[in-house]
C-alpha cells in the first residue's frame, strides 16, 4: 500500500514551503487585485476569477515575512477548503517549484497551537520545509460569490 502524500513545493523570499496537493485546484498567473484592509490574518484582497470574487492571502505574511510588490512572475494558487469543499480562495506565492510525493516517515508533527499555520515539517533529502496548514490560512467568507 502506498502511503505517500503529494505536496506542492513553493517559494517566497527564498523560503521553501509545501502545500497539500489535494487542496490545490490550479495555479494562476498573478494579476492585479482589489486591495482590502482590516480583514486580519494574511488576507490582502480579492481577485475576480471567472466572474467569482476569491479572497487572496499573502503567503509571505502567513510565514511572518514582509509582503512584497506584485511581480508578473508571481503565482496565485487556487485552493479548495478542506472543510467546505465548495469554497475556494487564492494564495499568493512568488514561485511554484513543483509537485513531489513524500512518505509518512518524512512527515514530522510539530507541537504547536491549534490555529498554527505550520503543523508539520517535511524532511526532504537536502532540507526540511514547513507544510502549511491551509485551514489556518483560509480567509472564510470575505467576499461574495
Amino acid at each position: 500500500m502506498d502511503s505517500s502524500l503529494l505536496v506542492v513545493l513553493c517559494r517566497c523570499a527564498g523560503l521553501r514551503f509545501a502545500l497539500p496537493a489535494t487542496q490545490v485546484r490550479r495555479v494562476l498567473g498573478a494579476v492585479q487585485f482589489v486591495s482590502l484592509t482590516g480583514l486580519g490574518g494574511c488576507v490582502v484582497g480579492i481577485v475576480n476569477v471567472a466572474n467569482v470574487n476569491l479572497g487572496l492571502c499573502d503567503a509571505r505574511i502567513a510565514l511572518g515575512l514582509t509582503s512584497a510588490h506584485l511581480e508578473p512572475s508571481h503565482r496565485f494558487i487556487e485552493l479548495e477548503s478542506a472543510t467546505v469543499g465548495t469554497r475556494h480562495w487564492l494564495l499568493w506565492v512568488e514561485e511554484v517549484i513543483g509537485i513531489i510525493a513524500v512518505t509518512a516517515d518524512q512527515l514530522d508533527g510539530l507541537r504547536v497551537a491549534d490555529n498554527a499555520v505550520v503543523r508539520h515539517a517535511l524532511r526532504l533529502p537536502l532540507e526540511t520545509v514547513p507544510l502549511l496548514d491551509l485551514a489556518a490560512l483560509e480567509p472564510g467568507a470575505v467576499t461574495s460569490a
